[in-house]
């Protein structure tokens, strides 16, 4: 994969940047580079010559995302996330299609309506013929001006960072937090205070991440689910390489507590993590590093800590009532879920789409 700064260097300069779209696509593809460029091509023709009535009230989507294909891409957040996105847009009469970082040029691509690029780790070209909406929703030191310049719309999953940008760039980037599917994460999905004391889902990055290194300075003892744990962590620590999405929201609401953390630039720059979300819509009592307005945006729902110590406290069972009451917990959950649904953020997405048509 082509680091950012690569693009960053080679915008503006003639047939610099196309070389550079054209090796990262054929990467994406896992083709050459003249297979790739042919494949470009061969859309490219088939989107001109193509005629077809446009029902605006079912639309084709395309949500492209950077998760690879095959086991390596198996608990990928953005698959999820591309996944709910799309049942939404089903919800809403539209037609919806996943494609993975293999399939950015696909045989029902010529098709579509709408692309929309859940921009996370890789960024991902607009397609002729299409309206292109860009949702940043994580990664965001990875974008440029030239990468917003090139979409119809722009959304990013920071209040903050979307406020920035549009007056850096002149861009207009709107703000859209990410969300959750409150049918399947709420309250109901377990009973309170029946599992895992203290819990943590996700993989290590390749890295002893900080909040359970700072668990383990406080003498904290959570249950670890994710891959590669057993490289930083005792196994007596590990509960398993996985979770299936299902059942997350009942390890959530059964944990006495929550953890989370997120990218260093995505904490730096406001965008909230997905977890969070479902967490709270769960009923969950979350503890995360620090974010700026994450107290207002959950309502309580999650508390943050600068230091082990601070984590030690929050993760103390007489301390559990900083979160208030089983009721309040869930009162706020249901509200969390009204407000930051996938529907919600759909109707969002719709409403910029017809304004373009």
């Amino acid at each position: 994969m082509l680091a950012d700064w690569v693009f960053r260097v080679g915008w503006g300069t003639p047939g610099v940047y196309e070389y550079l779209q054209l090796r990262m696509e054929a990467d994406q593809l896992g083709v050459s580079r003249s297979a790739a460029g042919k494949a470009r091509k061969d859309l490219e023709m088939q989107v001109a010559n193509l005629k077809r009535e446009t029902d605006q009230k079912s639309l084709r989507w395309a949500i492209k995302t950077s998760v690879p294909a095959g086991p390596s891409g198996q608990g990928w957040g953005d698959l999820y996330f591309a996944q709910e996105i799309a049942a939404a847009l089903r919800k809403n009469g539209h037609v919806a299609r996943v494609d993975l970082r293999t399939e950015l040029i696909s045989k029902e691509s010529a098709q579509d309506d709408v692309v929309l690029v859940l921009r996370g780790v890789e960024r991902i070209r607009p397609q002729k013929g299409a309206i292109n909406l860009l949702w940043v929703i994580s990664h965001p030191s990875r974008i440029s001006k030239l990468e917003l310049n090139d979409f119809d719309a722009v959304f990013a999953a920071s209040n903050s960072w979307s406020k920035k940008m549009t007056k850096k760039t002149r861009v207009k980037v709107t703000p859209l937090l990410q969300a959750t599917n409150p049918e399947k994460f709420n309250p109901k999905s377990a009973n309170p205070d029946s599992g895992d004391d203290v819990l943590f889902v996700g993989n290590t990055r390749n890295e002893f991440r900080k909040i359970i290194k700072d668990s383990l300075a406080a003498k904290i003892k959570p249950t670890v689910y994710g891959r590669n744990w057993d490289r930083f962590i005792p196994n007596e620590f590990i509960g398993g390489d996985f979770i299936d999405n299902d059942d997350i929201s009942a390890k959530y609401r059964s944990a006495g507590i929550v953890l989370n953390d997120h990218w260093e630039d995505m904490a730096n720059e406001g965008f909230y993590s997905n977890r969070l979300f479902d967490a709270v819509a769960s009923g969950a009592r979350v503890v995360s590093d620090p974010v700026d307005g994450i107290s207002e945006i959950f309502q309580g729902g999650v508390q943050t800590y600068s230091s082990p110590a601070d984590l030690s406290k929050l993760c103390s069972e007489e301390n559990r009532n900083i979160w208030g009451s089983q009721q309040e917990i869930q009162d706020r959950a249901r509200v969390i879920g009204e407000l930051h649904s996938f529907e919600q953020r759909v109707k969002v997405l719709i409403d910029a789409v017809q304004k373009l048509i």
